[in-house]
């Protein structure tokens, strides 16, 4: 019985660093069958592919375990059926699917292209002709060695079949399902004998001994070969130096035999249930172990592909080493031409798996010329045909690409292995030469200077003055000048020339720029304000030929044309755009008539504005205006020049809208009936034009007269003698209200 072991492995395992691709390579995935006729890979089907072999034509044989069959498949990969029955358990020697397997499992090819399987459910060795260039060739099976005989009366259809243990010749040898085979260089075929637990071998002349393990008993004892104990041998390889090398399901080892001792030479961990052993040309180890491969070199193993863990997790994934998945990997092979690609029986996901072995490689590049170039040229770098993706840092995903600026760039290939390889990275410098120009200024006075500043960073510079040839040299970055012209740069970098935009500088003169520009238009009595932005050392102002000022600033009233002179102490003057200000009339001040208690009309025809309370009234612009509201109404006259005169402001609203608490003059009233006469007498703070109304007692307006207050004490005297007996109101209204004061006339 195997020891199980059960502790935590704490990652003591190793996961190989190099990049292997698992690929499908034929077959449907988790999905078992068959083909009755040649198809291509990926439209196989196998049922429990177990074993692999090449041969020396490029043919790869897989020997299927359920499916009873032997299949080819040609390097131009067809998948062709060479021996067996689909789904026919039976043992029966002839020519090509004539002929009957019962759970084929191990298969090698042996010299001469000889075709050996173990033959495990008819507990024999079989051979198949050798494959001699013709798909249609129909390959006789025969046994190699083991016993059987004439069908008996109980299966009369197929051989009958000899489990159990005996060496000997060829037909009197006895294996109890033999689960692989291998043969080394002289012919010699060696068996994994799984249920006898032993090592056995067949010679060139078909005889059969057992070279280790104790026969029918199962242990695990290194030591003297024919002492030694195996449980469940079921993987079988020999080297070029005669050591064989035997996968043991049981024992969870990979053991060696070389000079007549067995030894262990690799456990558990990693392994769990080896079912197969093959080695590359490179003397590497590759051990299936159920869910995974596990590579080791005689010093260091890791997990080559499949699950971290030596329990699964079990899948069907193609990916990336140890995130590809398998379940219950069988035999595998290595390509015979190139140790770079290992195959592998997947036995219940019923396909065969192509690992690749991707080596760093690098892509060489053909570029179309050097890397550093002028704009407006470009490199074209171009890749070798062949691979299944381009990636190139730029984006691009195609062979070639075109390059006309700068760039670092380098491509990342995919072959059709999906293996990944790089180019060197380029870094492409292109030289856009048009140097900026910065003057320290544009204009200055004669024996003045200005600084022009080129851009930095170039190998030589050369300077243009209206056209031609001025200075050059590779410090001549910046330079000075003293007088007026048309400067540019010309800068030269390794193979490429540049030139600056042009630089216009004058001399002598100052432009002064004035906060008020163009033509202005003034109302009678307004005025302009204007100055200079900048600052100067002297100013002269004059309106057309008159100087009126020295000041930085002046104030405009009167129409006319004004400029500023400017000058500075290195005798540089200059003069302002000129200002034309026209100054046009103000409207006469409208009057406001009251036509009827509610209709108020001004003198001026057109440009009214009525306003009640200072607020515009909406479309209120006719002479007349038809009043509504209560409150206090003016009107405002607009002239063609946009210039604008204000009434004084007239009240509406009646005497019960005044409001008697707002402040008027002291208002007193003196009768005087020797006369018939009485007296209003206002004290004004100020001067306002006020309404004086005599109302009777049915509300009518018996008298009304306006006045101009002045400062002061004002006097109306006003005759009763037309006046009929009874009681009157005398009301005062003006801008800051209306007062009522009785009136009794007896």
């Amino acid at each position: 019985m195997k020891n199980i072991y059960l502790f935590i492995i704490l990652i003591f395992f190793a996961i190989s660093s190099r990049a292997q691709q698992v690929l499908l390579y034929a077959g449907h995935p988790d999905t078992s069958g068959q083909n009755a006729t040649s198809v291509p890979l990926l439209d196989a089907y196998f049922y429990n592919p177990c074993g692999l072999a090449f041969d020396s034509w490029g043919n790869l044989w897989v020997s299927e375990w359920s499916n009873h069959t032997i299949r080819m498949i040609t390097p131009n990969g067809q998948v062709y059926t060479k021996a067996g029955g689909f789904e026919q358990d039976c043992f029966k020697n002839a020519a090509a699917t004539a002929s009957r397997f019962s759970n084929p499992a191990g298969i090698c090819v042996g010299k001469g292209d000889t075709i050996y399987v173990a033959d495990q459910g008819n507990h024999v060795i079989r051979k198949i002709d050798p494959y001699q260039g013709q798909v249609g060739q129909a390959h006789w099976c025969d046994v190699k060695a083991g016993k059987f005989s004439a069908p008996g009366p109980g299966n009369p259809n197929c051989l009958t079949r000899y489990p159990g243990y005996k060496d000997g010749k060829w037909l009197e040898a006895q294996f109890d399902e033999p689960a692989d085979v291998c043969s080394d260089k002289f012919g010699n075929l060696y068996v994994a004998d799984k249920n006898n637990h032993v090592i056995r071998k067949i010679d060139t002349l078909g005889y059969v001994t057992t070279i280790a393990g104790t026969p029918g008993v199962s242990g695990d004892e290194d030591g003297n070969a024919l002492s030694a104990k195996f449980w469940y041998p079921v993987g079988v390889s020999i080297d070029d130096n005669g050591d064989i090398y035997v996968a043991e399901w049981g024992n969870s080892k990979l053991r060696k035999i070389s000079g007549g001792k067995v030894s262990t030479v690799l456990s558990f961990p990693p392994l769990w249930n080896p079912s197969d052993v093959i080695q590359d040309s490179r003397k590497i180890f590759y051990i299936s172990d159920l869910a995974r491969i596990i590579r080791y070199d005689k010093t260091n193993w890791s997990i080559f592909a499949g699950s971290p863990y030596h329990n699964g997790p079990t899948g069907y994934v193609n990916d990336t080493g140890t995130a590809a998945r398998f379940n219950s990997i069988r035999q595998m092979v290595v390509d015979p031409k190139d140790y770079h690609f290992v195959y592998a029986a997947d036995f219940n996901n019923h396909v065969i798996r192509k690992i690749v072995i991707c080596d760093p490689y690098k892509v060489n590049l053909t570029l179309s010329g050097g890397t550093t170039f002028c704009k407006g040229d470009q490199l074209t770098l171009t890749a070798p045909d062949g691979y299944k993706k381009y990636m190139w840092s730029t984006g691009e995903t195609t062979k070639s690409i075109t390059v006309d600026k700068s760039a670092t760039v380098y491509l990342k290939v995919e072959n059709n292995d999906l293996c990944i390889g790089y180019s060197d990275t380029f870094k492409i410098n292109v030289y856009t030469l048009k140097p900026s120009l910065i003057p320290t200024k544009k204009s200055f006075c004669a024996g003045d200077s200005a600084i022009l500043v080129g851009q930095s960073g170039f190998d030589n510079y050369i300077w243009y003055k209206n056209g031609s040839k001025f200075i050059e040299g590779p410090n001549k970055q910046s330079l000075t000048i003293y007088d007026s012209g048309t400067y540019k740069l010309e800068v030269i970098s390794g193979p490429c020339k540049g030139t600056s935009d042009e630089i216009k500088i004058t001399l002598g003169s100052l432009s002064p720029t004035l906060n008020i520009s163009g033509n202005k238009t003034l109302c009678q009595g307004d005025s302009l304000v204007v100055y200079p932005l900048e600052n100067f050392p002297q100013y002269q102002w004059k309106k057309g030929t008159t100087v009126i000022s020295s000041q930085k600033q002046i104030v405009i009233k009167e129409e006319g044309t004004y400029s500023l002179f400017v000058s500075n102490g290195a005798g540089c003057s200059g003069s302002s755009d000129l200002l034309v200000v026209t100054v046009y009339p103000k409207p006469p001040v409208p009057v406001i008539t009251k036509q009827t208690d509610s209709l108020f009309v001004s003198n001026v025809m057109t440009g009214n504005q009525w306003y009640r309370n200072d607020t515009l009234i909406p479309n209120a612009v006719g002479q007349a205006y038809f009043v509504t509201k209560k409150g206090w109404y003016h009107v405002v006259v607009t002239n063609q020049y946009g210039c604008s005169s204000k009434s004084n402001r007239l009240p509406f609203g009646g005497i019960e809208s005044m409001n008697e608490n707002n402040k008027l003059p002291d208002i007193s009233i003196f009768p005087n009936p020797t006369s018939n006469t009485f007296t209003v007498s206002l004290n004004a703070d100020y001067p306002e034009i006020i309404q004086i109304r005599i109302i009777n007692i049915y509300g009518s307006v018996i008298l009304r007269e306006q006045h101009d207050l002045i400062r002061g004490n004002n006097n109306f005297t006003y005759n009763t003698g037309n006046l009929a007996k009874g009681i009157y109101i005398v009301s005062v209204s003006g801008e800051k209200g209306i007062k009522n004061i009785p009136l009794i006339i007896r």
